[in-house]
């Protein structure tokens, strides 16, 4: 019993080690500059675009959207809750984040570089699709406990 909790623990602590050691590995790569953006808390979150084909964590094989513990209701196929998700977004994507729903904007994608957001305890709707040329396109729009976003060099 006490082996399985240790192991549990492990597990845990892992699942939130390997996001920010591969954030790491890429602040290394840039220049300092303005990239760091403070975590938003409790806000909403508005986002459309295709997924980042580069594979900019091909070291410890992570890819550009992975969600841990997620569901969906049966009753809706769009609704979704999600414990702790990762995306990576291109730069032609649509990124807004409010205070709240129809509330004060708080930051928006500029255009110009991948974003990668991590997203803890987003409530909403998700909605992934298959671009014709087989890219994976992922609209979503929810509440979330918080948000963390960096732009990444190109």
């Amino acid at each position: 019993m006490k082996k399985s909790r240790i192991f549990l623990g492990i597990c845990i602590s892992a699942m939130f080690l390997i996001p920010a050691g591969a954030n790491a590995t890429i602040a290394i790569l840039e220049k300092p500059q303005s990239t760091n953006i403070l975590p938003y808390t409790s806000c909403y979150i508005e986002a459309s675009g295709k997924i980042s084909e580069k594979d900019w964590f091909a070291i410890i094989r992570l890819p550009n959207m992975w969600k841990t513990f997620w569901f969906r209701p049966p009753s809706n196929e769009l609704k979704a809750f999600v414990s702790l998700w990762r995306i990576v977004y291109d730069s032609n994507s649509i990124i807004k984040i409010y205070t709240k729903q129809n509330g004060r904007l708080l930051w928006e994608q500029n255009g110009k570089q991948d974003v990668n957001l991590v997203i803890v305890w987003f409530n909403g709707v998700y909605i992934p699709k298959t671009t014709l040329d087989g890219r994976l396109h992922v609209e979503i729009s929810g509440n979330a406990m918080f948000i963390k976003q960096k732009y990444i060099r190109n």
